[in-house]
C-alpha cells in the first residue's frame, strides 16, 4: 500500500465511509495500512485528500489511539494532517473542504487548538461568507462548539450571514437543533439569528424531530430564557421538549454508586439524580454546614484527554447559572488513584465539599 498515490488512498477511506462500512471489523487491518501509508505520504496530501481522509476516518469512528496518535507523542494522522492544514495557505481550501476537517476532528475527539485557530482566523477575514452552504456553516459552528473552541467573532459572523440570508430555511431538522445547540454551548448571543422568524422555521420542522434534537433544542430554550431574558419556544413544543430532555438525564454507574456509598458512610445522606426545576438531573445533593451542594459524578465519557466536553461544561454552567446550585466535580481520574482505600476517599470528598471539623464528626 505505500505505492499508493495520496488521491488513491484518500478516495479509498472516503469510499468506506460513503457508504458506511468500516472494513476494519473485526481484524483491524485495511484502514490501519491506509493510516500508516498517509502518514508516510502526508505532505502531498491536497486539500481534498485531506479533507476526505479526516472525514472518512472520522465518520467510521475509526478512533484508536494506535492510528491516529502513533508515531511518537501525538503524531498520528490526525495530528500530521492538523499539522499540515494549520500551516498551510487556506485559500486554496474551499469552505466545504475545512469544514469537514474542523467537523472531523470535533468528531473524533481529536484536540488541535492551532488548527482550530487558523480555520477561525481565515472564515473571519473573508469579505463574505457566500460560498459557504448552509450545511458547510452549520458544521462549522457545531465543530467549534464541540471542541470548546469558542471564537466570539466567529460564530457572530456566521451568525449574521445565515440571518441576513435566512439560510436557515434550507436547514432540517438535525442543521436547526445542531446551530441552536452550539450557540448555547459558546454561550454566543445572536439576536439576529434567534428571532421569531428562526422560531417559526423550527415549528413548521419539529415533526422530524429526533429525541436528541429536542434535547438541544431545549438546552438552547434555557439559554434563550433563563440565562438570556429572550423569548424562547412556544409552551406546546417547550413541553415536548422538556420530556425528552428529563427522560435522557438519569443515568448511574458504579462510579457514581461507589461515591454516594462513601457520602452515606460520612453521615451525608444524599438525595440521588436530583431534579432541578430547570429540568437537569444532579447525580448527588448533600447538605454541608448549612450549605446545599450538588455533585457530579464524572466518568470517562465527559472528557476527552481530561477536559470536560461540550456537553458536560454546559450542564455545569447551567444548572449553577440557572438553579443556583454551586456544583462540584468528581472526575473519574481522581476517584480511580484512591483504590479501595475508604479513608483516602472520604478525606479527598471532605476536601472536594470544604467541610469544617465540625461536620466532619
Amino acid at each position: 500500500m505505500t505505492k499508493f498515490e495520496p488521491r488513491s488512498l484518500s478516495n479509498l477511506a472516503y469510499a468506506f465511509a460513503l457508504v458506511g462500512y468500516n472494513p476494519n471489523l473485526p481484524h483491524n487491518t485495511l484502514l490501519e495500512k491506509v493510516a500508516d501509508a498517509s502518514i508516510i505520504c502526508s505532505k502531498r496530501f491536497n486539500e481534498k485528500d485531506v479533507s476526505n481522509m479526516v472525514w472518512a476516518y472520522a465518520t467510521l469512528k475509526i478512533l484508536q489511539p494506535k492510528l491516529f496518535q502513533s508515531l511518537g507523542d501525538h503524531s498520528g494522522v490526525f495530528k500530521r494532517v492538523g499539522d499540515y492544514v494549520a500551516s498551510d495557505i487556506l485559500n486554496s481550501y474551499k469552505p466545504q473542504e475545512f469544514s469537514s476537517i474542523v467537523w472531523a476532528f470535533s468528531t473524533a475527539g481529536v484536540q488541535h487548538p492551532d488548527l482550530f485557530d487558523k480555520v477561525g482566523h481565515h472564515t473571519v477575514a473573508m469579505d463574505n461568507l457566500k460560498s459557504f452552504t448552509p450545511q458547510n456553516l452549520e458544521n462549522t459552528v457545531w465543530a467549534y462548539a464541540t471542541a470548546n473552541e469558542l471564537r466570539p467573532a466567529l460564530f457572530e459572523k456566521i451568525a449574521i450571514d445565515v440571518a441576513n440570508r435566512q439560510k436557515f430555511l434550507s436547514f432540517n431538522g438535525q442543521d436547526l437543533a445542531n446551530i441552536a445547540w452550539a450557540y448555547t454551548v459558546a454561550n454566543a448571543d445572536a439576536p439576529m439569528l434567534f428571532n421569531d422568524f428562526f422560531t417559526k422555521t423550527v415549528l413548521e420542522r419539529c415533526h422530524g424531530f429526533l429525541d436528541d434534537h429536542l434535547t438541544q433544542l431545549y438546552q438552547w430554550h434555557l439559554w434563550q430564557t433563563k440565562e438570556l431574558s429572550h423569548a424562547g419556544l412556544p409552551d406546546n413544543l417547550r413541553d415536548r421538549c422538556l420530556k425528552a430532555f428529563t427522560e435522557s438525564n438519569t443515568t448511574t454507574s458504579c462510579l457514581h454508586m461507589d461515591v454516594v456509598s462513601e457520602l452515606k458512610s460520612m453521615n451525608l445522606n444524599s438525595v440521588e439524580e436530583h431534579p432541578t426545576p430547570s429540568g437537569y438531573s444532579i447525580d448527588a445533593l448533600v447538605k454541608v454546614d448549612g450549605r446545599i451542594i450538588g455533585i457530579e459524578v464524572d466518568g470517562p465519557t465527559h472528557f476527552i484527554n481530561r477536559n470536560p466536553i461540550a456537553t458536560t461544561m454546559l450542564k455545569h454552567r447551567q444548572i449553577t447559572s440557572i438553579d443556583k446550585i454551586p456544583l462540584v466535580s468528581v472526575p473519574y481520574w481522581e476517584w480511580d488513584k484512591l483504590g479501595t482505600d475508604h479513608d483516602k476517599k472520604q478525606q479527598y470528598l471532605q476536601v472536594l465539599l470544604g467541610m469544617s471539623d465540625q461536620s466532619k464528626k
